[in-house]
This record gives C-alpha cells, sequence and structure tokens, in this order.
C-alpha cells in the first residue's frame, strides 16, 4: 500500500509539475533576456485564471477552447506591461525595476481583490472529476491532458528559439546584446516580444491549471 501511495504522489507530482514548469519557463526567459525578475508573473497566472474562468462563465467555452484566447490576451497584455511600465526604466538601476514590477504585483492583486473580492472561483466541466487507471495509479484527466498540452508547448517554443529568426535573435541577445546589436538586432524589439512571450506562458498555464482548481 505504500508503495501506491508512493507512486500516485511520484505521477501526480510529474504531471503537476510539468505545467509549473511551463510557468517557469516564461519567468526565466524575461530574466534571461531582459535581465529583470518580474515580480507580477504570479499575477499574470492569476489574471489568466480568471479570463479562463469568465470566458466559461459569460460565452460558455471549455477551459481548453479558450486557451487560444487566453494566451493572446496575455501577450498583448504583456506587451502593453513592458512599453509602459518596464521599458521607460531599462536604463534605471535595478532596485527601480523590481519596485516596479512589485508595484505591478500589487496593483493586479487590488485590482482582482475590488473587482472580484476574495471568494474563490472555480469551473466545473463534464471531465472536471474525471479519472483513469494506470494499473494501481489513479490519474485525473484534467492534470494528463494539462501536462500533454504543456509538453507540446515547450517542444514548439523550442523549435521556435532553435529555427526561427525571431528565436535567433531573442538566443542571440540573451547571450550577448551588444554583439547581437551590431549585427543588426533590434534590441528594444526582442525585449517587447520576449515579455509578451513570457506572459504568454503565464496564460496558457492558467488556462490548463483552471479545469483542476
Amino acid at each position: 500500500m505504500s508503495g501506491q501511495i508512493f507512486g500516485q504522489v511520484i505521477i501526480s507530482g510529474l504531471l503537476l509539475g510539468g505545467v509549473y514548469a511551463l510557468i517557469s519557463i516564461g519567468l526565466t526567459l524575461i530574466f534571461g533576456v531582459i535581465r529583470i525578475v518580474n515580480f507580477a508573473h504570479g499575477e499574470f497566472l492569476m489574471l489568466s485564471m480568471y479570463i479562463t474562468f469568465w470566458s466559461f462563465h459569460y460565452w460558455g467555452w471549455d477551459p481548453y477552447f479558450s486557451l487560444a484566447f487566453v494566451t493572446l490576451t496575455l501577450f498583448v497584455f504583456g506587451l502593453a506591461a513592458h512599453r509602459s511600465i518596464i521599458q521607460p526604466l531599462l536604463g534605471a538601476p535595478p532596485f527601480m525595476q523590481i519596485f516596479a514590477t512589485f508595484g505591478l504585483s500589487i496593483a493586479l492583486q487590488g485590482a482582482a481583490l475590488f473587482f472580484w473580492k476574495a471568494d474563490y472561483r472555480t469551473v466545473q466541466t463534464s471531465y472536471s472529476t474525471s479519472t483513469m487507471n494506470l494499473g494501481p495509479i489513479i490519474l485525473s484527466w484534467p492534470r494528463v491532458i494539462a501536462f500533454v498540452v504543456a509538453l507540446g508547448i515547450t517542444l514548439l517554443l523550442f523549435w521556435f528559439f532553435k529555427h526561427t529568426y525571431v528565436g535567433k535573435a531573442i538566443r542571440a541577445v540573451s547571450q550577448d546584446r551588444d554583439a547581437a546589436q551590431l549585427m543588426g538586432i533590434d534590441i528594444g524589439r526582442v525585449y517587447l516580444i520576449t515579455f509578451g512571450l513570457g506572459a504568454a506562458c503565464a496564460g496558457m498555464a492558467g488556462a490548463l491549471l483552471m479545469p483542476s482548481y
């Protein structure tokens, strides 16, 4: 029995960790390229889950169906946040950039409490409580789907950074921004796209997690 419980914990942790890895990719991407820690990344995740919930509540959109919409919305939100908050502070001391993202975090939390209060909300679908048996291990279908989709998105991001011009430009800036600029790469544009992609990763993870939480 103890072995069964141990296996259950390990498999469940791996499935959930796959989605958490997608969240961390967005955070690491922003830090690795722009060299700032986005303290509002968790609030981006929160915002994406609220968008997923309200899309289901008002329009009846399945969380997985709304994945593309939530991702695009968070990408645009990330572009706006970078343009209005991060970009003016790129040449400022690091502590000012930290305060800026921390302030954005507090602002998003306050806005969520103001508009939606502190009550928890969830999405109930026909498969929310569905399970599958893997021998003695019981797996939640929403977590399995979230893991598979997160893995596919991670592989797609790997291909994007490896084989596209924009992806190669992002890698070049992360390695040596001065040399990348000398090669004609628009650093500001790369920063903008990178922040948007980081926010989009949080958006995808939020939509994937919503059926489970």
